[in-house]
């Protein structure tokens, strides 16, 4: 059955998926063509059977989907500890820069009191070990002085360090 409409002396003719009334009395390919593109013609109404998605395509559309969500998960989480490490690599270079200011300050006075070989020091949530070395590099009035900063992850318990050098002139 054609689900097409058509009224009295029109017949149908299918341009595209628009259905369009033609008068059968007036015949010619540019009326047929004029009558095509006026406002006579009536979009095709989709069958019952034709709305909606297949299963196949909702499948590939949640595969497709769930796959761009877990790579934005993860580099929103690699993202995460990267400002992390970030921010305790500052918080090691403060405490060395501290640390190294006070050894300047003890070696250029004598009348204060030596710093300690090593220490450690509680910054935000993480715990922070130091140690530095006074090495003579055999020049004259010129100290250098290793220092190092330790700290550990919490969830892995992976170690890290920072690791630096400075040159102190002694009076």
């Amino acid at each position: 059955m054609n689900r097409y409409l058509t009224a009295g002396s029109l017949r149908p003719l299918r341009v595209g998926t628009a259905q369009c009334a033609v008068p059968t009395k007036i015949g010619g390919e540019a009326f047929k063509n004029e009558i095509a593109s006026s406002r006579i013609c009536q979009t095709r109404v989709p069958r019952n059977d034709e709305l909606g998605f297949t299963l196949i395509e909702v499948l590939i559309t949640v595969a497709v989907v769930s796959t761009a969500v877990v790579f934005i998960l993860r580099s929103f989480t690699t993202l995460f500890a990267a400002t992390k490490f970030s921010q305790d690599m500052t918080f090691a270079c403060f405490l060395a820069e501290d640390k190294l200011g006070e050894i300047e300050l003890r070696y250029k006075d004598p009348s204060v009191s030596p710093l300690e070989i090593e220490g450690t020091q509680d910054i935000g949530t993480r715990h922070f070990s130091w140690r530095y070395q006074a090495v003579d590099p055999g020049l004259t009035n010129l100290k250098r002085i290793d220092f190092e900063c330790l700290w550990k992850e919490n969830a892995k318990e992976k170690e890290h360090s920072l690791d630096l050098s400075a040159y102190l002139a002694s009076s």
